[in-house]
C-alpha cells in the first residue's frame, strides 16, 4: 500500500504510526493550499520579499533564488516556509492579478474560455433562437504550414461567398481584382464602374472569345414596349474631346433606324459613301479631297434650285453664200 493518495498525494497515517496527528496535520495544509486554488499572479521568477502567510503564486520559467527548479509550479508560504505543490493536468487556478482562470495541461498553465487552438471539426456556430441552425468551417483548403488572418470591418455587414448566389444591400466596395464566372446582377437605381479619375483601362466582355464561339455584349437590352433608353458612351462634359472606335466589320441595327441625332449634310455624305465630306453651314457640304487630291480644287455642292431658269437659245449660224456657177 502506498503512503500517498493517488491524485493530490497527500499523506496516509499508518498503522502503530507515532504521532499521527503530523502527518493528518500535513494533509489537511496541503488540502487548505490546492482546494479552491486561487494565487496572486504568474510572473514572479523571485519569491516576494514579505509573504504573507497563504500567499500563493505560480512560478514563472526562469526561477532563481529559492524558486530554482520551480518553474510554473505553484509555491505555497506557510509556517514561515515555502512549500512547493506540482500541478496535475485538469488543475484549475484563479489569478487574482489578471481575473481569469487558467487550466494546467501537463505542460503549461492556459487560460479556460479563450482556446487557442480548436479543431474545425468541433467548432461550430449555431443559431440562439434556432440550435438546429449552424455553421460550420473547414481550413482543408490551405497549404500546409500556412496562417490566414481575416480582418472584420468595423462595420455590421454580411460576408460575401465564392459560390452560390447571394444578394447584397446598401453600398458595397470592391477594391483590387473582381471576377466572377457565373451571373452577377446589379439591380439597384444607380451603379458606377470604373469611377477613376486618373489614367485607368475598363473591360466589358474583353475575354478572348475561342473560335467557333459567339460573345453576347448586352447594353440597356431590357427596355418595355414604351420605355426610353438612353445608352451614353464618351464623355459628357464640354470641351472634352475622345474618340469611339468600333472594331466589328458589319454594324446590324435589329430595328429601323427612325432618327439618327448628326446633321442632315453630315448624314447625306456619309449615304453617298464621302467620308471625308464635311458639313457645311447650309444643307449642302463641302468636299475636302484627301491628301492625294490636295491639287484639286475643292468643291462646294449646294442642293438644287427650285427656281425657273431662262431657257438657253442657240446662236443663228449664217453659212457664206455659194460662188456663181462659171
Amino acid at each position: 500500500m502506498s503512503d500517498i493518495t493517488t491524485h493530490l498525494l497527500l499523506p496516509y497515517i499508518l498503522a502503530s504510526q507515532a504521532q499521527k496527528h503530523v502527518t493528518h496535520n500535513e494533509a489537511l495544509r496541503l488540502l487548505d493550499a490546492m482546494v479552491q486554488l486561487s494565487v496572486l499572479d504568474r510572473t514572479r521568477t523571485t519569491p516576494p520579499a514579505s509573504p504573507v502567510d497563504g500567499d500563493r503564486h505560480i512560478v514563472a520559467s526562469g526561477a532563481t533564488d529559492l524558486w530554482a527548479g520551480w518553474d510554473l509550479n505553484v509555491a505555497f508560504w506557510v509556517d514561515a516556509v515555502w512549500m512547493r505543490l506540482v500541478p496535475r493536468p485538469g488543475w484549475l487556478a484563479w489569478i487574482a492579478a489578471e481575473q481569469m482562470f487558467l487550466v494546467w495541461t501537463g505542460s503549461a498553465w492556459d487560460p479556460v474560455g479563450e482556446p487557442v487552438d480548436v479543431p474545425d471539426s468541433v467548432f461550430s456556430l449555431v443559431n440562439n433562437a434556432d440550435p438546429t441552425k449552424r455553421a460550420l468551417f473547414s481550413l482543408s483548403g490551405l497549404s500546409s504550414g500556412t496562417t490566414r488572418t481575416f480582418t472584420l470591418p468595423n462595420t455590421s455587414s454580411e460576408l460575401a461567398i465564392l459560390a452560390g448566389t447571394q444578394t447584397f444591400s446598401g453600398n458595397k466596395t470592391f477594391s483590387g481584382a473582381l471576377t466572377a464566372s457565373e451571373t452577377v446582377t446589379v439591380s439597384v437605381a444607380s451603379a458606377s464602374i470604373g469611377t477613376a479619375t486618373g489614367t485607368a483601362t475598363y473591360g466589358l466582355g474583353s475575354g478572348a472569345t475561342t473560335n467557333g464561339t459567339t460573345k453576347t455584349v448586352n447594353i440597356g437590352t431590357g427596355g418595355a414596349n414604351g420605355s426610353t433608353t438612353v445608352v451614353n458612351i464618351g464623355s459628357a462634359m464640354a470641351g472634352a474631346g475622345g474618340t469611339t472606335v468600333i472594331n466589328t466589320p458589319t454594324v446590324t441595327f435589329a430595328n429601323a433606324v427612325t432618327q439618327v441625332a448628326m446633321p442632315q449634310a453630315n448624314l447625306t455624305a456619309q449615304l453617298l459613301g464621302l467620308g471625308w465630306a464635311l458639313p457645311t453651314a447650309t444643307t449642302g457640304f463641302r468636299s475636302t479631297p484627301p491628301r492625294c487630291c490636295s491639287t484639286m480644287p475643292a468643291m462646294a455642292l449646294r442642293p438644287h434650285s427650285t427656281r425657273t431658269r431662262r431657257p438657253m437659245t442657240r446662236p443663228s449660224l449664217s453659212r457664206p453664200a455659194s460662188p456663181p456657177a462659171p
